[in-house]
């Protein structure tokens, strides 16, 4: 299949060979009965709820806990928002200190604004192209306008960074019981330890893997609140121990700016802590009466709010810790001593959760594409649970053996991080066929030139000199 720009006039026809009995069946879902496999067969496969159908008021039994699934409606403003900050906060928002000493103060929050414009405006083109061309995902999107075999690279870079980022939560939860067990004057606590791994195991199995198995991003929706609301009631904890603490690094001994290696792997941590655009499709088909403008509106009150919270966090933990402040930010407290410290690490596990149920939804819908099964909606609700276990279990194993949180999402954040949320983005939009000057008028034109100049150079930075130093630092670390 030859790549086409596809005109956002263009209709699509439905190949005669197949019968529709899915009214959110892809486009490029167009191969006949007998080419399907028993587990996307459409007579054997339950029909799709629509995408406004609350999955959460289906799973909550109790009839009196009804009316409080409807608090934060499903696909409403705030759930929007909420799902967008949790798939973008968590272990990142940890790691970006260490950004704030690699890059230095002026360099990093000149990056954090850059990212923070980038991820809006990719946010705007995926969910612009989807309304243009009809797809629901990346790979979908890659399959009809890079060419065939771009959907697989994109299936396979898709499921490297969800499923990767997810191993980087389990590891998250590790730092927080090394950082709860830890006391002051005493040596570190081993993070290898049979106590870790087995509260590690627990909170996996009450907190992430039962999270994990719906198929709705919806239904996540209040973990999603809770989680963010953690989030931010940590900054604040980060804000009090720097007022309260004597012994922080001077101000002059703080970097300012960095050049080179330095400066590039702060961005990498920078991109990871802003990436959400493969979770953009679900919460937009999830929309309330959805629009291109609503999840404009939605995404940048969403990431704007993520800038702050990073930004916070970064600037006070770089401050308070200076250049001891390399890895996870979680290691550098001391909860046991602290309840505000307690309190704010038990809500970071419960986002730590959330956005590992959320990271699961984008590494098995890569697997279903590339089995020819379609999405999470297509499939069968049994095999959709035993997918998401098996992904579950599998990225706890490894999170378990896996010592640098830094490590995974440094190399995550260039290589993947980089294709995902600036190239593809950019490169989708430009390949629609509406690219035009005659289409779009002077000032639109020139402004989205401007941004997609960006997005691409923005991501071969990241791809090819975040990739470089990440490697870099595992070969011949410092």
């Amino acid at each position: 299949m030859d790549a086409q720009p596809i005109n956002s006039s263009d209709k699509v026809v439905q190949s005669p060979t197949r019968k529709i009995d899915n009214p959110y069946l892809s486009p490029l879902n167009t191969f006949s009965d007998s080419e399907r496999n028993d587990f996307s067969s459409p007579n054997d496969r339950e029909p799709t709820p629509p995408p406004e159908h609350d999955e959460l008021a289906d799973i909550c039994y109790c009839s009196c806990l009804r009316p409080v699934v409807g608090v934060i409606g499903h696909g409403g403003f705030v759930a929007s928002v909420y799902n967008l900050a949790s798939a973008t906060l968590g272990a990142g928002i940890v790691t970006v200190p260490g950004g704030f000493h690699d890059s230095g103060i002026i360099v990093s929050i000149i990056l954090l604004a850059v990212v923070c414009a980038c991820t809006i405006y990719s946010l705007r083109v995926l969910v612009e192209t989807k309304e243009m061309t009809g797809m629901r995902s990346y790979e979908e999107l890659a399959r009809s306008l890079l060419g065939r075999g771009w959907d697989y690279l994109t299936a396979f870079l898709m499921f490297v960074f969800c499923w990767g980022v997810c191993i980087g939560y389990v590891i998250s939860v590790g730092d927080i019981f090394v950082a709860m067990f830890q006391k002051e004057g005493e040596p570190e606590y081993p993070r290898s330890g049979l106590k870790v791994r087995l509260l590690t195991a627990l909170v996996w199995f009450v907190g992430m893997l039962p999270p994990s198995l719906p198929k709705q991003i919806n239904s996540l929706r209040y973990m999603s609140f809770v989680g963010v609301t953690s989030i931010i009631f940590f900054v604040i904890c980060v804000i009090i121990h720097f007022s309260q603490n004597s012994n922080r690094t001077p101000i002059k001994n703080l970097r300012l700016a960095s050049s080179g290696m330095s400066a590039v792997r702060g961005l990498n941590l920078f991109i990871f802590s802003f990436i959400c655009q493969v979770n953009v499709f679900e919460i937009y088909e999830e929309m309330h009466q959805r629009t291109v403008s609503k999840m404009t509106r939605d995404s940048a009150i969403s990431m704007i709010l993520v800038a702050v919270l990073n930004f916070v966090s970064g600037f006070f933990g770089y401050c308070d810790f200076g250049e001891g402040v390399e890895g996870s930010l979680l290691l550098m407290y001391r909860p046991a001593s602290s309840a505000l410290f307690m309190i704010a690490y038990i809500g970071i596990c419960i986002k730590v959760c959330v956005g590992f149920a959320i990271c699961i939804q984008p590494s098995r819908d890569a697997i279903y594409y590339t089995l020819g099964w379609g999405k999470t909606s297509d499939v069968k609700t049994w095999v959709n649970l035993l997918i998401s276990a098996a992904l579950a279990v599998t990225a706890f194993i490894c999170g378990l053996f896996i010592p640098n949180i830094a490590t995974v999402f440094s190399f995550l954040g260039g290589i993947c991080g980089g294709v995902l949320g600036f190239l593809l983005p950019a490169y989708f939009y430009l390949y629609t066929g509406g690219f035009t000057l005659k289409k779009m008028g002077t000032k639109k034109f020139v402004f989205n030139s401007i941004c997609c100049i960006a997005l691409l150079v923005g991501g071969v930075v990241a791809v090819v000199f975040g990739t470089a130093v990440s490697i870099h630092d595992v070969v011949a670390p410092e």
